[in-house]
């Protein structure tokens, strides 16, 4: 994933993209439609402090499949959505300190395992991250965390549960030879 600094991309960006698919020779299968919207905003705050807040949503009609061993009904609207935001301190010539955030929501989607296909409801993924770099001196700690919400096996009804967390810190030094 590339991100722009705040400092180098200033402005206002709003897109919306869709289409249309056609179908498939699937009893059921209509085709259908697809959208993503999104904006991003980044900015600053005199000359050292730069921010950036950003979202997406995005709906569409999943291919449909029918599995005979699935004894409930797939729902093939995928619905998500995903909010970040990042703020840059310039502490100095050689040094910037920046902390991100976001959220991501697959309110309706198919997904594909290892045992059958499950219905992910409600299921978010959040993340922070505060870095720090100085010259050759990079930080990191940071914290990502899952939360599996409503999602179910579509074969057996099981519900799935993920409430995972991990937190990590990372220390990287560059040294100079000759």
């Amino acid at each position: 994933i590339l991100t722009l600094s705040p400092f180098e991309s200033k402005g206002t960006t709003a897109f919306i993209t869709g289409g249309f698919r056609s179908s498939t020779d699937i009893e059921g299968d209509r085709g259908q439609y697809y959208s993503l919207v999104g904006l991003r905003h980044a900015g600053t705050v005199g000359e050292r402090f730069g921010y950036k807040i950003s979202g997406q949503y995005q709906n569409a009609w999943d291919w449909v499949y029918v599995d005979p061993e699935e004894n409930f009904d797939r729902d093939n609207l995928l619905r998500m959505y995903t909010v970040d935001g990042r703020m840059d301190y310039l502490i100095g010539d050689d040094a910037t300190i920046s902390l991100s955030g976001g959220l991501a929501s697959s309110i309706n989607v198919v997904e594909m395992t290892d045992i059958g296909a499950a219905q992910g409801r409600d299921w978010i993924y959040y993340n922070a991250n505060l870095r720090l770099t100085w010259k050759d001196l990079f930080a990191q700690v940071f914290f990502n965390g899952n939360d599996a919400g409503e999602t179910f096996n579509l074969r057996t009804g099981e519900k799935f549960v993920d409430q995972s967390n991990l937190l990590g810190a990372r220390l990287q030094y560059a040294s100079h030879v000759g």
